[in-house]
């Protein structure tokens, strides 16, 4: 997906790092950067975003991490490694116990396929995972990132704990020369976001090295286009409104005269999606509040779980009930 969807536009600081994680190219150069020993061994052209439906609800949040299947070549052949990226902006107390979870469930997908092979079959190989932590967090997550963290134990039960090993990029610890230098995609986009929040001047002079160094890279079109999208969603979302078109320019005026048309398209674009799901969600809560008044009309006192059920009812739900309601005598004849 290389243009955002609108969950991306919407609720960028959760999802924008991933999507754009989500091409193979930034994914290479990440793990370049971050694990060299193991990125030159995996086939990047080869690799797949896989479903994590399988995976329990309980366990993720909202499907902002994404799991790769990708080929690790050696002599003797190549096996499958998973890479498990979760993006976090807080520190959690619960991440090594998220990890652990997720790799039992991966691991468990993996058996169900492997049983339902029709015989005769090989023995059965686990694909190894490799969990990737990314920190993007102003406040500093010193707690190692293990299931031990979660228990009192005393010294002869610590080696029943189970242990696992994680690549943890954390955003505060890299340095600016080193993003500059890199000259990727991805270290471009961490330098601005590791500036997102400081004082405008800084931002502004950010903006424009971080344009500067997107314009030598040797990528894709695809490539520079998903990496300026990224800047221009970041200003949107973390930057007061009366500062955006400041930044806004700084981005214009360091790009070619052929790029500002297409950059201004994307700015302009994002901004009317804003705005007409702005004007659809008043549209939706003055639809809740007139059944609200319909249904403490016809069956007062209204519980409070109904009352909170309507305030967050979909748009086709809401259009069937505001018109179920004229005949029904019952809430239970409302589905409520």
């Amino acid at each position: 997906m290389l243009e955002p969807d609108e969950k991306v536009i919407r609720e960028f600081n959760d999802r924008g790092l991933i999507w754009f994680l989500e091409s193979n190219a930034n994914l290479r150069d990440l793990m370049r950067t971050f694990a060299t020993e193991i990125a030159d061994k995996l086939d990047f052209s080869r690799a797949v975003r896989l479903n994590r439906s399988f995976i329990p609800q309980d366990l993720y949040k909202q499907e902002a991490d994404i799991l790769y299947s990708v080929p690790f070549l050696e002599e003797e052949g190549e096996v499958i490694v998973y890479l498990l990226l979760e993006h976090q902006s807080a520190p959690d107390s619960m991440m090594g116990f998220r990890f652990l979870s997720y790799l039992v469930e991966i691991w468990k997908e993996q058996i169900r396929l492997w049983q339902d092979t029709l015989k005769p079959r090989k023995p059965l190989e686990l694909a190894p995972v490799v969990p990737i932590l990314l920190y993007t967090g102003d406040e500093a997550w010193t707690k190692p990132v293990s299931v031990g963290t979660l228990m009192n134990l005393p010294h002869l039960l610590e080696p029943f704990v189970p242990k696992f090993d994680l690549i943890r990029l954390n955003l505060r610890d890299l340095q600016t020369e080193e993003l500059l230098e890199t000259r990727t995609a991805i270290s471009s986009i961490f330098h601005a976001l590791k500036f997102a929040n400081a004082p405008i001047e800084v931002l502004e002079n950010v903006i424009r090295q971080t344009v500067a160094s997107l314009e030598r890279l040797p990528e894709q079109q695809q490539e520079w286009r998903r990496a300026m999208h990224f800047i221009l969603l970041l200003i949107r979302h973390k930057r007061r409104p009366e500062e955006r078109a400041g930044l806004f320019e700084q981005v214009t005026d360091s790009v070619t005269d052929r790029q500002r048309k297409e950059v201004t398209n994307m700015f302009q674009t994002d901004a009317q999606f804003l705005v007409e799901k702005g004007r659809l969600e008043e549209r939706l809560e003055a639809l809740r509040r007139i059944l609200l008044n319909q249904l403490n009309h016809k069956f007062s006192p209204l519980p409070k779980s109904i009352e909170g059920k309507v305030r967050t009812l979909p748009a086709d739900e809401l259009d069937v009930l505001l018109v179920k309601i004229m005949d029904v005598k019952s809430l239970q004849e409302l589905g409520l």
